[in-house]
């Protein structure tokens, strides 16, 4: 079984750099037509994370009545953007990248097209977008008047967290949701919960240890964790190196789950589209 989930991973890997030019252009195309037929386009990008995060400051800093920053160790509004771009970011990309072959079962059924490519290129369109709002967030965080530290050079490498670990948990869902619509439902309920359950609003560093550890073991707790401690809570990725080996370790294990999920269903994907 390790065997061919190690050669599954190679497969799929060797696909995606083989056929990197063609992800890369279905990248633009996806991301032109996800802004096609409205009047704004693309500015829907940063209007539609603006208002929730926006509402979602309002709701709870008035709520607390400016306890929000005494909780969370810096100006909320300022912690929970970086937060809130990534968890975006990454349930996107869950979301539809997940549904990436079913709502382009053409390449499956009448042509043939490297469909490993296409969670990918669906990923990687969302990464364009989000490269664009993380420089918006930098800006946001000078003239804010907090400013930078040299914490901020590990803002890339949680990037790079954020894009592996969205390509590898939505290159299983494609497969999953091509096989049955239903997964692709079950998705979409599964990622409402998980907001509310991640520390996307609130912060977990004063929960008891139990439930501390079962909150920051989902792996997003973690790529949101380093973009707060990058841009404005000036922590060190050295001062948790337990719980990046604990991701990284998780991210080999799905990726070796995935690639063998997706390799043994690939052959089903024409017949059932």
């Amino acid at each position: 079984m390790l065997g061919d989930a190690i050669r599954a991973t190679r497969q799929l890997a060797l696909i995606n750099y083989q056929n990197w030019q063609r992800t890369y252009a279905m990248a633009q195309v996806a991301l032109t037509k996800r802004y096609s037929g409205s009047a704004l386009g693309v500015a829907w990008a940063v209007i539609r994370p603006a208002i929730y995060i926006g509402a979602y400051w309002f709701a709870v800093s008035v709520g607390m009545r400016g306890g929000a920053s005494a909780a969370v160790g810096a100006p909320y509004l300022l912690w929970l953007v970086p937060g809130n771009l990534a968890w975006f970011f990454m349930s996107d990309c869950l979301r539809e990248a997940g549904e990436s072959i079913r709502k382009n079962s053409q390449f499956v059924t009448k042509m043939t097209y490297p469909i490993a490519t296409l969670p990918v290129s669906e990923v990687l369109s969302h990464f364009l977008v989000h490269l664009v709002m993380m420089c918006l967030n930098i800006i946001l965080v000078l003239v804010s008047g907090y400013g930078l530290t040299l914490a901020a050079i590990q803002l890339p490498y949680f990037m790079l967290c954020a894009l592996v670990l969205s390509v590898v948990v939505s290159t299983l869902f494609s497969a999953l949701t091509a096989i049955s619509a239903d997964i692709g439902h079950l998705i979409k309920s599964a990622l409402q919960l998980l907001f509310w359950v991640t520390p996307v609003l609130w912060t977990a560093s004063h929960m008891s240890s139990p439930f501390r550890y079962i909150i920051m073991s989902n792996p997003l707790a973690y790529v949101i964790q380093g973009y707060r401690d990058s841009l404005v809570l000036n922590n060190w990725v050295t001062s948790y190196l337990p719980y990046t080996a604990y991701f990284w370790g998780l991210m080999g294990l799905l990726t070796l789950v995935s690639s063998l999920v997706f390799t043994k269903l690939a052959p089903e994907f024409a017949d059932v589209l």
